[in-house]
Formats: structure tokens, C-alpha cells, sequence
């Protein structure tokens, strides 16, 4: 008997820390853009150069790789954010199982009040497209309004433009003077009949080409900062997007309403305490 006590707590132990490490896993990347209602004159981030791209007839609307619709009630419970999270996730991991039939480049290169692009769409798997439609958005990734940041904040779309498989385009974008070059961002966006296959991220802060070759499923997400119903799926959002995004996590804005993802440290705090709760209760039984 004391044998099978004593070796409780390893085997509690055993059993959590796997937990702890596949927490720290790192994630396949996504893209992420967040928008405003087109014409909607109560929100500070609402641009006619960023439409939405999709009809949004209730806020919020979540879809993934455009046809991948999120539910506005996920579980039956739409005040819940983890089930908005679990919904969003389900999606972009259904997408990623697809894979990708051509992989990105992006490269870019700032210059006083523009950006100059370069996307390179190259073939790959068993079927590659002949010609895919390329559109690009630029994005503001921690813009704050009444003191809190927001994520992937669209700014300004560019006009899907034709290219073909294998092959290559250049677009350039002029900045508008209250954008932060620092928060500034690019979605590449690959489609073919109105399905996304495969999407890339490029910060002007990398030192190198985005090469996106795993299928990057894209996340776009449709809110207001008025919608307070919104809440519970936009504090989903932040969380998918700081877990695959390229640009990381929001810069602290201090509030608490964000989720946070586990991570290896939670637990691993968990597992060491279960060990002691499972060796407190062996010495009170002995």
C-alpha cells in the first residue's frame, strides 16, 4: 500500500506534463484581418478603403478562406468567448487540412510614405491552378481607440489583379501619414472561384521574404468598436490572432477582457500541483 502511495505522485506527474509541452508547440501561422461595417460613421477604424469582403448582415461575422462561415452562436452559447474561440479554431484547422496548391513569397520594401511589393505565387502539390486572383490588404496591428488596441485593423485593399501559376506581381501602396510604419502590415491573398487557397503575411520589419508554403488559412473577422455583443467572438479573435499571427500580441492596453492562451507554464504549474495535492493526501493516509 505504501508503494502504490508513493508512486501517486509520479504517476500524476507523468500523466500532466505532457500537457505542459504540447502546449508549447509552435502553431501553424494564419493570416488575420479585422474590419468595420462599410459606411458606419460611429466607428473611428471604419475606412471606405478597407470594405469589408464579404456582406456582414449581423455583427459580428467571422468566415475563414471566405467560405468558411463562423456561427454567431457557437454551442448555443454566443456570450461565451471560449466557444467563439473553439468555433474559429475548428475552421481554420479544416482549412489548413486542405493544404495549399501554390505557396506564397512576399517581399517588400518601406520607403518615405509607401510600401513596394513583390508577390511570387508558385506551384506546388498534385494540382496546381493555372491563374489565381491576387488581392492585398494593408493592415494596422495595435491601433488603440478610447484606450484599447485592436488587432489587424484593415486599412486599404487593393483590386484583386489576375496572375498566373507560376508567376509574379508588383503593387506599391502609399502610406497615409497617421498610420504607425511600425504597426503596419500586408495580407497576400490568393483565390480562385471565391475560395481562398492560400494567404501570406509580410511586416516591414522582417529581414527577410515571407516564403508561406503550409496552407495559411485566412481569418477575417467583421466587428465594431460600439457592438458590445461583439465582445465575447472579438476577444476570440484576439486570441486566435496573437496564438497564429504574424505580428504577435497586442501591446498591453490595460484591459483584462482578453483571453490568454495556456500556455506551458500554466501547466506546468497545475501538474506540480496536483503532485502535491496527491502527496498531501498520501501522508494523511499513512
Amino acid at each position: 500500500m505504501h508503494g502504490a502511495r508513493d508512486a501517486a505522485p509520479l504517476l500524476a506527474l507523468l500523466l500532466l506534463a505532457p500537457l505542459a509541452w504540447a502546449q508549447e508547440a509552435p502553431a501553424q501561422p494564419a493570416s488575420f484581418l479585422a474590419y468595420r461595417p462599410e459606411g458606419d460613421t460611429r466607428d473611428a477604424l471604419a475606412t471606405p478603403l478597407a470594405p469589408p469582403p464579404f456582406e456582414a448582415t449581423r455583427l459580428p461575422a467571422t468566415r475563414i478562406d471566405r467560405v468558411g462561415v463562423a456561427s454567431s452562436a457557437p454551442e448555443n452559447r454566443p456570450e461565451s468567448a471560449p466557444a467563439h474561440y473553439r468555433e474559429m479554431l475548428r475552421l481554420v484547422q479544416a482549412a489548413e487540412a486542405e493544404g495549399a496548391p501554390l505557396a506564397l513569397v512576399v517581399d517588400g520594401r518601406a520607403a518615405p510614405g509607401s510600401l513596394s511589393l513583390r508577390v511570387e505565387a508558385r506551384p506546388q502539390g498534385a494540382a496546381p491552378p493555372a491563374e489565381v486572383a491576387v488581392s492585398l490588404v494593408l493592415f494596422e496591428h495595435g491601433v488603440v481607440v478610447a484606450g484599447r488596441a485592436h488587432p489587424y485593423v484593415a486599412r486599404f485593399a487593393l483590386a484583386p489583379e489576375t496572375l498566373a501559376v507560376p508567376g509574379n506581381a508588383s503593387f506599391d501602396v502609399r502610406l497615409d501619414p497617421s498610420w504607425s510604419l511600425d504597426r503596419v502590415g500586408v495580407v497576400a491573398i490568393a483565390a480562385r472561384d471565391g475560395r481562398v487557397v492560400q494567404s501570406a503575411t509580410w511586416l516591414p520589419r522582417q529581414d527577410a521574404p515571407t516564403v508561406q508554403q503550409a496552407k495559411a488559412a485566412l481569418v477575417e473577422h467583421v466587428t465594431a468598436t460600439w457592438c458590445s455583443p461583439c465582445a465575447p467572438a472579438d476577444d476570440a479573435f484576439v486570441l486566435l490572432a496573437t496564438q497564429r499571427g504574424a505580428a504577435g500580441a497586442l501591446p498591453s492596453d490595460g484591459h483584462a477582457s482578453y483571453l490568454r492562451a495556456p500556455t506551458g507554464w500554466l501547466w506546468a504549474g497545475l501538474a506540480l500541483g496536483a503532485l502535491a495535492a496527491v502527496a498531501l493526501v498520501g501522508r494523511r493516509r499513512a
